[in-house]
Protein backbone atom coordinates (compact mmCIF):
# COMPACT_ATOMS: atom_id res chain seq x y z
CA UNK A 1 0.00 0.00 0.00
CA UNK A 2 0.94 3.55 -0.49
CA UNK A 3 1.66 5.33 2.60
CA UNK A 4 0.86 8.64 1.14
CA UNK A 5 -2.92 7.53 0.09
CA UNK A 6 -4.48 9.21 2.93
CA UNK A 7 -3.75 12.59 3.91
CA UNK A 8 -2.85 12.63 7.59
CA UNK A 9 -2.69 14.93 10.58
CA UNK A 10 -1.07 12.93 13.15
CA UNK A 11 -0.69 16.05 15.51
CA UNK A 12 -3.35 15.02 17.96
CA UNK A 13 -2.33 11.03 17.46
CA UNK A 14 0.61 11.44 18.76
CA UNK A 15 -0.69 13.54 21.60
CA UNK A 16 -3.14 10.75 22.03
CA UNK A 17 -0.80 7.86 22.18
CA UNK A 18 2.07 10.01 24.44
CA UNK A 19 -0.76 10.65 26.60
CA UNK A 20 -2.08 6.91 26.74
CA UNK A 21 1.29 4.77 26.60
CA UNK A 22 3.77 7.36 27.30
CA UNK A 23 5.57 7.44 23.84
CA UNK A 24 7.56 10.22 22.51
CA UNK A 25 7.08 9.70 18.05
CA UNK A 26 10.25 12.02 17.61
CA UNK A 27 11.71 8.66 18.93
CA UNK A 28 10.23 6.58 15.91
CA UNK A 29 9.94 9.04 13.17
CA UNK A 30 7.26 10.81 12.74
CA UNK A 31 6.84 9.95 8.92
CA UNK A 32 7.29 6.38 10.17
CA UNK A 33 4.38 6.40 12.41
CA UNK A 34 2.27 8.49 10.00
CA UNK A 35 2.91 5.41 7.70
CA UNK A 36 1.33 3.36 10.17
CA UNK A 37 -1.30 5.25 11.14
CA UNK A 38 -2.14 5.71 7.73
CA UNK A 39 -2.03 1.70 6.87
CA UNK A 40 -4.35 1.37 10.17
CA UNK A 41 -6.58 3.26 9.01
CA UNK A 42 -6.80 1.86 5.69
CA UNK A 43 -7.39 -1.60 7.01
CA UNK A 44 -10.31 0.21 9.00
CA UNK A 45 -11.80 1.89 6.25
CA UNK A 46 -11.15 4.88 7.99
CA UNK A 47 -10.89 8.17 5.81
CA UNK A 48 -10.53 10.72 8.13
CA UNK A 49 -8.31 11.50 11.58
CA UNK A 50 -11.18 12.91 13.65
CA UNK A 51 -13.21 9.76 12.88
CA UNK A 52 -9.86 7.40 13.48
CA UNK A 53 -8.86 9.82 16.97
CA UNK A 54 -12.78 9.23 18.07
CA UNK A 55 -12.39 5.11 17.65
CA UNK A 56 -9.16 5.21 19.72
CA UNK A 57 -10.70 7.42 22.26
CA UNK A 58 -13.52 4.93 22.59
CA UNK A 59 -12.61 1.13 21.49
CA UNK A 60 -10.20 -0.32 23.54
CA UNK A 61 -9.20 -2.98 20.63
CA UNK A 62 -8.77 -0.39 18.23
CA UNK A 63 -5.72 0.87 20.52
CA UNK A 64 -4.84 -2.23 21.27
CA UNK A 65 -4.25 -2.93 17.58
CA UNK A 66 -2.79 0.46 16.91
CA UNK A 67 0.06 -0.34 20.14
CA UNK A 68 0.82 -3.74 18.10
CA UNK A 69 1.47 -1.80 15.15
CA UNK A 70 3.98 0.88 17.11
CA UNK A 71 6.00 -1.39 19.76
CA UNK A 72 8.99 -3.02 19.01
CA UNK A 73 9.69 -6.23 20.31
CA UNK A 74 13.65 -6.62 19.84
CA UNK A 75 15.58 -8.94 22.51
CA UNK A 76 17.18 -11.60 23.15
CA UNK A 77 18.27 -14.24 25.94
CA UNK A 78 20.68 -12.82 28.53
CA UNK A 79 20.67 -9.13 26.65
CA UNK A 80 23.50 -7.55 28.25
CA UNK A 81 25.13 -10.38 30.34
CA UNK A 82 26.69 -8.12 33.14
CA UNK A 83 23.43 -7.14 34.43
CA UNK A 84 22.72 -10.38 34.75
CA UNK A 85 26.29 -11.11 36.22
CA UNK A 86 25.61 -8.32 38.91
CA UNK A 87 21.99 -9.87 39.83
CA UNK A 88 24.33 -13.11 40.58
CA UNK A 89 26.22 -10.96 42.70
CA UNK A 90 23.41 -9.14 44.53
CA UNK A 91 21.73 -12.46 45.31
CA UNK A 92 25.27 -13.75 46.68
CA UNK A 93 26.29 -10.50 48.81
CA UNK A 94 22.78 -9.60 49.86
CA UNK A 95 19.87 -11.54 49.55
CA UNK A 96 21.12 -14.58 51.05
CA UNK A 97 23.02 -12.90 53.50
CA UNK A 98 19.83 -11.02 54.75
CA UNK A 99 16.73 -12.73 53.70
CA UNK A 100 16.80 -16.52 54.69
CA UNK A 101 12.81 -17.08 54.79
CA UNK A 102 11.54 -14.34 52.55
CA UNK A 103 10.53 -14.81 48.87
CA UNK A 104 12.14 -13.12 46.02
CA UNK A 105 10.31 -10.90 44.14
CA UNK A 106 11.09 -9.98 41.00
CA UNK A 107 10.16 -8.07 38.19
CA UNK A 108 10.35 -7.12 34.57
CA UNK A 109 9.07 -4.52 32.52
CA UNK A 110 8.33 -4.67 29.37
CA UNK A 111 8.85 -7.98 29.21
CA UNK A 112 8.32 -7.90 25.33
CA UNK A 113 8.42 -11.92 24.20
CA UNK A 114 9.62 -13.15 27.50
CA UNK A 115 13.44 -13.94 27.14
CA UNK A 116 14.52 -11.62 29.47
CA UNK A 117 12.18 -12.65 31.99
CA UNK A 118 13.68 -16.35 31.59
CA UNK A 119 16.72 -15.56 31.88
CA UNK A 120 16.27 -14.41 35.08
CA UNK A 121 14.31 -17.57 36.25
CA UNK A 122 17.64 -19.11 35.13
CA UNK A 123 20.05 -17.20 37.05
CA UNK A 124 17.99 -17.62 39.84
CA UNK A 125 17.59 -21.27 38.69
CA UNK A 126 21.19 -21.29 38.69
CA UNK A 127 21.72 -19.95 42.37
CA UNK A 128 19.46 -22.69 43.70
CA UNK A 129 16.22 -20.38 43.87
CA UNK A 130 13.40 -22.44 42.65
CA UNK A 131 10.14 -21.55 42.43
CA UNK A 132 9.18 -22.12 45.91
CA UNK A 133 11.45 -18.82 46.94
CA UNK A 134 10.73 -16.48 44.03
CA UNK A 135 7.87 -14.69 42.42
CA UNK A 136 8.66 -13.33 38.84
CA UNK A 137 6.10 -10.87 37.04
CA UNK A 138 6.44 -10.18 33.39
CA UNK A 139 4.41 -7.21 32.34
CA UNK A 140 3.76 -5.62 28.40
CA UNK A 141 1.67 -3.09 26.77
CA UNK A 142 1.32 -5.89 23.83
CA UNK A 143 -1.15 -8.43 24.37
CA UNK A 144 0.67 -10.24 21.60
CA UNK A 145 4.12 -10.17 22.90
CA UNK A 146 2.42 -11.66 26.24
CA UNK A 147 1.26 -14.42 24.02
CA UNK A 148 3.62 -15.29 23.07
CA UNK A 149 6.11 -14.93 25.88
CA UNK A 150 3.27 -17.96 27.63
CA UNK A 151 3.82 -20.14 24.25
CA UNK A 152 8.04 -19.96 25.67
CA UNK A 153 8.73 -20.54 21.96
CA UNK A 154 11.92 -19.65 20.52
CA UNK A 155 14.03 -19.46 17.63
CA UNK A 156 17.58 -18.80 16.58
CA UNK A 157 18.04 -14.97 16.45
CA UNK A 158 16.39 -15.17 20.68
CA UNK A 159 19.99 -16.54 21.66
CA UNK A 160 22.85 -13.62 20.28
CA UNK A 161 24.79 -14.58 23.08
CA UNK A 162 27.61 -17.34 21.80
CA UNK A 163 28.71 -18.09 25.76
CA UNK A 164 25.42 -18.68 27.45
CA UNK A 165 24.79 -22.38 27.99
CA UNK A 166 21.01 -21.80 28.39
CA UNK A 167 19.95 -23.49 24.65
CA UNK A 168 21.21 -27.12 25.76
CA UNK A 169 20.56 -26.87 29.79
CA UNK A 170 17.17 -25.20 29.47
CA UNK A 171 15.45 -25.52 26.05
CA UNK A 172 14.13 -28.64 24.04
CA UNK A 173 15.22 -28.06 20.20
CA UNK A 174 12.87 -29.09 17.30
CA UNK A 175 13.51 -28.50 13.24
CA UNK A 176 14.90 -24.92 14.04
CA UNK A 177 12.60 -24.07 17.24
CA UNK A 178 13.09 -24.18 21.15
CA UNK A 179 10.82 -24.68 23.17
CA UNK A 180 11.52 -23.56 27.23
CA UNK A 181 11.65 -26.13 29.75
CA UNK A 182 8.61 -26.24 32.47
CA UNK A 183 10.61 -25.78 35.25
CA UNK A 184 11.63 -22.42 33.85
CA UNK A 185 8.04 -21.84 32.38
CA UNK A 186 6.20 -22.33 35.41
CA UNK A 187 8.49 -19.49 37.41
CA UNK A 188 7.06 -16.46 35.63
CA UNK A 189 4.00 -14.94 35.53
CA UNK A 190 3.01 -13.09 32.58
CA UNK A 191 0.43 -10.10 33.03
CA UNK A 192 -0.73 -7.29 30.39
CA UNK A 193 -0.39 -4.00 31.73
CA UNK A 194 1.10 -0.13 31.37
CA UNK A 195 3.95 0.70 32.72
CA UNK A 196 2.76 4.68 33.00
CA UNK A 197 -0.76 3.99 34.08
CA UNK A 198 -1.18 5.11 38.25
CA UNK A 199 -2.63 2.06 38.80
CA UNK A 200 0.57 -0.45 37.41
CA UNK A 201 0.68 -3.19 39.43
CA UNK A 202 -2.09 -1.89 42.14
CA UNK A 203 -1.69 -4.50 44.97
CA UNK A 204 1.37 -6.25 44.15
CA UNK A 205 4.03 -6.17 47.04
CA UNK A 206 6.81 -4.19 46.19
CA UNK A 207 10.11 -6.18 44.34
CA UNK A 208 13.27 -6.88 45.25
CA UNK A 209 14.84 -6.57 42.18
CA UNK A 210 13.22 -4.63 39.04
CA UNK A 211 14.44 -4.96 35.44
CA UNK A 212 12.92 -2.43 33.09
CA UNK A 213 15.10 -2.33 30.25
CA UNK A 214 15.08 0.11 26.73
CA UNK A 215 11.49 1.60 27.62
CA UNK A 216 12.53 4.90 29.60
CA UNK A 217 14.48 6.63 26.98
CA UNK A 218 11.57 6.24 24.05
CA UNK A 219 8.71 8.43 27.15
CA UNK A 220 8.04 11.52 27.15
CA UNK A 221 9.33 14.10 29.57
CA UNK A 222 5.29 13.21 31.39
CA UNK A 223 5.95 9.67 30.06
CA UNK A 224 8.95 9.35 32.36
CA UNK A 225 7.82 10.50 35.35
CA UNK A 226 4.90 8.44 35.79
CA UNK A 227 6.92 5.15 34.70
CA UNK A 228 9.63 6.25 37.59
CA UNK A 229 6.90 7.31 40.30
CA UNK A 230 5.73 3.40 39.34
CA UNK A 231 9.22 2.17 39.48
CA UNK A 232 9.71 3.51 42.99
CA UNK A 233 6.64 2.61 44.23
CA UNK A 234 7.54 -1.29 43.16
CA UNK A 235 10.74 -1.35 44.37
CA UNK A 236 11.35 -2.12 47.90
CA UNK A 237 14.24 0.28 50.01
CA UNK A 238 17.48 -0.97 49.22
CA UNK A 239 15.84 -3.23 46.46
CA UNK A 240 17.74 -3.18 42.69
CA UNK A 241 16.57 -1.46 39.68
CA UNK A 242 18.51 -2.37 36.18
CA UNK A 243 17.62 -0.11 33.33
CA UNK A 244 19.13 0.03 29.28
CA UNK A 245 22.30 1.58 28.44
CA UNK A 246 21.48 4.68 27.30
CA UNK A 247 18.75 5.55 30.16
CA UNK A 248 21.27 6.01 33.44
CA UNK A 249 20.84 10.16 32.97
CA UNK A 250 17.21 9.66 33.50
CA UNK A 251 17.68 8.26 37.23
CA UNK A 252 20.34 11.20 38.02
CA UNK A 253 17.69 12.84 39.84
CA UNK A 254 15.54 10.09 40.95
CA UNK A 255 15.63 8.14 44.83
CA UNK A 256 18.15 5.25 42.54
CA UNK A 257 21.41 5.46 42.95
CA UNK A 258 24.02 3.39 40.78
CA UNK A 259 26.47 0.62 41.77
CA UNK A 260 29.74 -0.09 41.51
CA UNK A 261 30.15 -2.55 38.51
CA UNK A 262 30.51 -1.79 35.12
CA UNK A 263 28.28 -1.83 32.36
CA UNK A 264 25.61 -3.52 34.88
CA UNK A 265 23.49 -0.15 34.19
CA UNK A 266 22.31 -1.02 37.99
CA UNK A 267 21.06 1.23 40.52
CA UNK A 268 20.25 1.09 44.04
CA UNK A 269 16.25 2.10 45.39
CA UNK A 270 18.06 4.38 48.15
CA UNK A 271 17.01 4.22 51.99
CA UNK A 272 14.52 7.18 53.03
CA UNK A 273 15.89 9.95 54.84
CA UNK A 274 16.96 8.95 58.63
CA UNK A 275 16.47 5.23 58.32
CA UNK A 276 19.21 3.32 60.08
CA UNK A 277 22.19 2.07 57.54
CA UNK A 278 22.83 -1.08 58.07
CA UNK A 279 26.49 -3.21 56.85
CA UNK A 280 25.89 -4.05 53.70
CA UNK A 281 28.16 -7.06 53.33
CA UNK A 282 28.22 -9.93 55.78
CA UNK A 283 30.95 -9.74 58.27
CA UNK A 284 33.27 -12.47 55.66
CA UNK A 285 33.50 -9.80 53.43
CA UNK A 286 35.59 -7.58 55.53
CA UNK A 287 39.02 -8.87 55.70
CA UNK A 288 40.74 -9.92 59.33
CA UNK A 289 42.09 -6.82 60.81
CA UNK A 290 40.21 -4.38 58.80
CA UNK A 291 38.07 -1.98 59.46
CA UNK A 292 35.87 -0.19 57.77
CA UNK A 293 35.14 3.35 56.39
CA UNK A 294 32.21 5.18 57.86
CA UNK A 295 29.99 5.44 54.75
CA UNK A 296 28.05 8.55 53.83
CA UNK A 297 26.08 10.32 50.86
CA UNK A 298 25.74 7.96 47.38
CA UNK A 299 28.07 5.26 48.75
CA UNK A 300 25.83 3.98 51.63
CA UNK A 301 22.99 3.44 49.26
CA UNK A 302 24.92 0.61 47.47
CA UNK A 303 23.83 -2.73 49.28
CA UNK A 304 26.73 -4.22 46.75
CA UNK A 305 29.27 -1.88 47.18
CA UNK A 306 32.69 -2.69 48.29
CA UNK A 307 33.22 -1.09 51.96
CA UNK A 308 36.59 -0.02 51.43
CA UNK A 309 39.19 -0.56 54.25
CA UNK A 310 41.75 1.50 56.62
CA UNK A 311 45.44 -0.05 56.20
CA UNK A 312 47.18 -0.48 58.86
CA UNK A 313 50.32 1.48 57.27
CA UNK A 314 49.95 4.36 54.96
CA UNK A 315 51.56 2.84 51.77
CA UNK A 316 52.88 4.82 48.84
CA UNK A 317 50.15 5.37 45.68
CA UNK A 318 50.57 2.70 42.68
CA UNK A 319 51.97 4.10 39.93
CA UNK A 320 48.88 3.07 37.81
CA UNK A 321 49.16 3.07 33.95
CA UNK A 322 46.92 4.72 31.45
CA UNK A 323 44.44 1.94 30.97
CA UNK A 324 44.40 1.29 35.09
CA UNK A 325 43.36 5.16 34.97
CA UNK A 326 40.73 4.86 32.32
CA UNK A 327 39.18 1.50 34.16
CA UNK A 328 39.31 3.49 37.98
CA UNK A 329 38.22 6.14 36.43
CA UNK A 330 34.84 4.29 34.92
CA UNK A 331 34.46 2.39 38.44
CA UNK A 332 34.32 5.68 40.15
CA UNK A 333 31.57 7.23 37.82
CA UNK A 334 29.64 4.09 38.12
CA UNK A 335 29.43 4.30 41.87
CA UNK A 336 28.48 7.63 41.71
CA UNK A 337 32.00 9.41 42.45
CA UNK A 338 31.79 11.89 39.46
CA UNK A 339 34.04 14.29 40.52
CA UNK A 340 36.68 12.44 41.39
CA UNK A 341 35.78 10.51 38.25
CA UNK A 342 36.20 13.83 36.31
CA UNK A 343 39.47 14.40 38.06
CA UNK A 344 41.03 10.95 36.72
CA UNK A 345 39.75 11.61 33.44
CA UNK A 346 41.69 14.45 32.97
CA UNK A 347 44.64 12.35 34.18
CA UNK A 348 44.33 10.21 31.47
CA UNK A 349 43.88 12.43 29.11
CA UNK A 350 47.96 13.64 29.38
CA UNK A 351 48.58 10.62 28.47
CA UNK A 352 46.05 9.56 25.74
CA UNK A 353 44.18 12.27 24.23
CA UNK A 354 42.59 10.71 21.43
CA UNK A 355 40.76 8.06 23.10
CA UNK A 356 36.68 8.61 21.90
CA UNK A 357 35.60 6.52 25.03
CA UNK A 358 37.91 8.37 27.48
CA UNK A 359 35.94 11.35 26.25
CA UNK A 360 32.11 10.23 26.40
CA UNK A 361 33.15 8.87 30.03
CA UNK A 362 34.06 12.51 30.60
CA UNK A 363 31.34 13.91 29.10
CA UNK A 364 28.83 11.10 30.90
CA UNK A 365 30.47 12.43 34.36
CA UNK A 366 30.05 16.07 33.62
CA UNK A 367 26.32 15.64 32.65
CA UNK A 368 25.68 14.29 36.22
CA UNK A 369 27.00 17.12 37.55
CA UNK A 370 24.75 19.82 35.68
CA UNK A 371 27.50 21.23 33.87
CA UNK A 372 26.13 20.86 30.63
CA UNK A 373 28.67 23.05 28.83
CA UNK A 374 31.70 21.04 29.71
CA UNK A 375 29.27 17.73 29.03
CA UNK A 376 28.76 19.18 25.31
CA UNK A 377 32.12 20.02 24.52
CA UNK A 378 33.49 16.24 25.94
CA UNK A 379 31.09 14.75 23.79
CA UNK A 380 31.64 16.84 20.71
CA UNK A 381 35.40 15.76 20.91
CA UNK A 382 34.30 12.29 21.53
CA UNK A 383 32.36 12.43 18.01
CA UNK A 384 34.81 14.46 16.28
CA UNK A 385 37.41 11.18 17.03
CA UNK A 386 34.50 8.54 16.21
CA UNK A 387 31.99 10.10 14.18
CA UNK A 388 30.40 6.69 14.91
CA UNK A 389 30.23 6.78 18.74
CA UNK A 390 26.39 5.41 19.12
CA UNK A 391 26.25 6.56 22.35
CA UNK A 392 27.79 9.72 22.42
CA UNK A 393 25.09 10.75 19.28
CA UNK A 394 22.58 9.52 21.94
CA UNK A 395 24.36 11.83 25.16
CA UNK A 396 24.31 14.98 23.05
CA UNK A 397 20.39 13.94 21.90
CA UNK A 398 19.45 13.78 25.91
CA UNK A 399 21.59 16.89 26.79
CA UNK A 400 20.17 18.80 23.63
CA UNK A 401 16.34 17.80 24.76
CA UNK A 402 17.20 18.62 28.45
CA UNK A 403 18.85 22.12 27.79
CA UNK A 404 16.03 22.94 25.06
CA UNK A 405 17.97 22.95 22.06
CA UNK A 406 15.39 20.89 19.93
CA UNK A 407 16.57 21.50 16.61
CA UNK A 408 20.35 20.23 17.83
CA UNK A 409 18.98 17.34 19.61
CA UNK A 410 16.88 16.20 16.54
CA UNK A 411 20.03 16.00 14.51
CA UNK A 412 22.02 14.05 16.58
CA UNK A 413 18.94 11.65 17.00
CA UNK A 414 18.84 11.57 13.40
CA UNK A 415 22.64 10.36 13.42
CA UNK A 416 22.16 7.64 15.77
CA UNK A 417 19.17 6.01 13.71
CA UNK A 418 21.43 6.08 11.10
CA UNK A 419 24.48 4.33 13.03
CA UNK A 420 22.61 1.70 14.69
CA UNK A 421 20.94 0.98 11.11
CA UNK A 422 24.38 -0.03 9.92
CA UNK A 423 26.34 -0.69 12.80
CA UNK A 424 24.25 -1.61 15.75
CA UNK A 425 24.31 0.19 19.53
CA UNK A 426 27.78 -0.33 19.47
CA UNK A 427 29.10 1.81 15.98
CA UNK A 428 31.65 -0.93 15.35
CA UNK A 429 32.39 -1.29 11.87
Amino acid sequence: MDKRKIPIDTVQIETFVADTIGLDISMTGREYFAGIVGEHMESLGIRSTEEYLAGLRNDSRLKDDLVERIVVHETWFFRGKYSFEYVRKYLRECWFSRHHSEKLRVLSSPCSTGEEAYSLAMVLLAEGIGPDRVQIDAVDISRKAIESAERGLYRQSSFRDSTSSAPERYFQHENGTWQIDSKVREMVNFIHGNLIEPGFLAGKAPYHIVFCRNVLFYFTVDGRKAALNNLERLSVEGGLLVTGHAEANILMNCRFRPVSYSQSFAFIHELTAGAEIKPELPPAAIAPGKKPFAVSGLARNNVIADIPVLPAEREPEPVLSAGEIFERARALADSGKYEEASELCDSYFERCWNDPEAYLLKGIVEHALNRHESAEKNFNQALYLDPNNYDSLMHQYILCEETGQHEKSARFLERARRVYGRFGMTGER
